[in-house]
């Protein structure tokens, strides 16, 4: 998930107003299911000019068109307890031990003090109690424009409280600490980043062998070899030369003293014919 840089851990008052509205759904939510589980509906319509809430003798009677919906004193007491409960445990316990609440670790916030110490539950519950400020008049006006204008983004609670809603990155940090270098250049999720892919080098092909052409005869070698003298001047013996005449190998043995012929069974001496001698071998 890509992330704006990271300079001011408190800046979250966008986030925050997302966390809020997933709290209240979830306390909400821990009210309605028992009441809904719980109530009496009838048909009728409330008497006339009547409000479309009415206490009736202990029992909560809701008008909704032409029904009405009677929660008794008993079923009454189990919904307000769910609800209060849902708030004691969404909005004091966690945010106060943990650090967050159910909307806070969807949008990535924490709960802190000052020096990075989590609130405690009593600071989380002093917070909660400021709501009645904070949610002026009717929606959360108030608690919106103190965290707009306030150095770091506190709420009326969070000024009661001490306390200050945090990027979880930063969690555990005191809030005045400036910012690590590796939060501030962070754009993307650590899971995220690519490894460079080494580049494939390719050998080249290795070049073709070529034989090298045997060495043009000096034009004595040819009388030399037929007639079974030594090697002419500027031939090196005991190296062997063509004879294109017969078309092989021959070389000036210089210990033997003879001329030699490479065949198929290798060195072979020539008689002086420059014939092949088949009466020796090499």
């Amino acid at each position: 998930m890509t992330r704006r840089p990271l300079t001011d851990p408190t800046a979250v008052v966008a986030r925050r107003g997302g966390a809020w509205f997933i709290d209240l759904v979830l306390c909400g939510l821990a009210g309605a299911v028992p009441a809904l589980l719980l109530a009496d509906a009838y048909s009728g319509n409330e008497a006339d000019g009547g409000a479309p809430v009415q206490w009736i003798e202990g029992d909560l009677a809701v008008f909704i068109r032409d029904t009405t919906i009677v929660l008794r004193g008993p079923d009454l007491a189990i919904t307000l307890g769910a609800f209060a409960v849902a708030v004691l445990l969404f909005l004091v316990l966690l945010p106060g031990r943990k650090g967050w609440s159910p909307g806070y670790l969807a949008a990535d916030l924490r709960l802190q003090r000052r020096d990075g110490e989590r609130g405690g539950i009593g600071r989380a519950l002093v917070r909660t109690i400021a709501w009645i400020i904070d949610i002026l008049p009717g929606l959360p006006l108030v608690a919106y424009t103190s965290a707009s204008l306030t150095r770091r983004h506190q709420r009326v609670g969070d000024l009661l409280a001490r306390t200050y809603v945090v990027d979880k990155r930063t969690a555990g940090r005191p809030v005045d600490a400036p910012v690590e270098d590796d939060l501030t250049a962070e754009v993307l999720e650590p899971e995220r980043l690519i490894e460079p892919v080494p580049e494939v080098v390719v050998a080249p092909a290795p070049e073709p062998v070529v034989a090298p052409a045997p060495a043009a005869e000096p034009l004595p070698v040819a009388a030399a070899v037929a007639a079974g003298t030594g090697p002419p001047d500027g031939v090196p013996p005991d190296e062997p030369i063509w004879d294109r005449r017969h078309k092989r190998y021959v070389l000036w043995h210089s210990e033997a003293g003879r001329w030699l012929e490479h065949g198929a069974t290798g060195w072979a001496p020539l008689d002086r014919d420059g014939e092949r001698d088949t009466s020796r071998r090499d």
